[in-house]
């Protein structure tokens, strides 16, 4: 069984100061600590996504203005290029279908996850790099990954989806996956101010939501 390597996995989990360095010796004005939003030892939102994102070469790790945004949102390229980095950057051979990979920074990652089966398009020649990543779409990219690349033993029994007033909305494709990061506490679903968890399998990942779900795959999927 291949593990996320272990520099990586301190990159995504390492704990740091309420204001985070970015590139260049840049802070980050956005960054605040939430003790509700990450589990376990990382104490910051959007901390895991912006070291990854620091981590790739050439993935902009913030939005103008000295910000990093944690309640903005992530792309399908930027999960993709996380991954990417968390395999240690693998060199890939082929082609892959999609006509509109525009950016060079992507490219490299999303040939390595289309060759590797972690990705699949929107449709038979588009992957929709710039389109926000759901819920959903997160849990399937990572589950993919873990059985393509982790391969780790199941030791794990599939969460009920039906514990969520929302479990029936999530996409057939997509509900073994979320079965399985609900029950890896990989998504544990958002809290209204009534208290109810709900999934929201179709609503898109915030980036402070990316880091808290990234921490806890590097965590709990070994």
């Amino acid at each position: 069984m291949r593990k996320v390597s272990p520099s990586a996995c301190r990159d995504v989990a390492q704990s740091g100061s309420a204001l985070e360095w970015g590139s260049r010796g840049r802070r980050f004005k956005s960054f605040r600590s939430d003790q509700r939003a990450l589990k376990g030892p990382v104490r910051l939102n959007g901390q895991a996504l912006l070291r990854s994102f620091i981590r790739a070469s050439a993935a902009p790790p913030g939005v103008g203005g000295g910000r990093f945004d944690p309640k903005g949102t992530t792309t399908r390229a930027q999960v993709v290029q996380i991954l990417y980095n968390l395999a240690g950057g693998p060199k890939a051979a082929g082609t892959t279908p999609f006509t509109d990979l525009t950016q060079d920074w992507y490219k490299d990652a999303v040939l390595w996850a289309y060759q590797a089966g972690v990705v699949a398009g929107t449709s038979a020649t588009t992957f929709a790099p710039e389109a926000p990543v759901t819920r959903e779409q997160f849990a399937v990219l990572l589950m993919e990954y873990a059985s393509r690349v982790l391969k780790p033993a199941r030791t794990w029994t599939p969460a009920d989806l039906s514990r969520f007033p929302d479990g029936g909305s999530a996409s057939d494709w997509a509900r073994d996956a979320l079965a399985d990061a609900v029950a890896l506490g990989l998504i544990s679903g958002t809290t209204d101010g009534n208290g109810t968890a709900w999934l929201s399998p179709q609503s898109n990942a915030a980036r402070e939501q990316s880091a808290a779900i990234l921490t806890a795959f590097c965590e709990n999927v070994k």
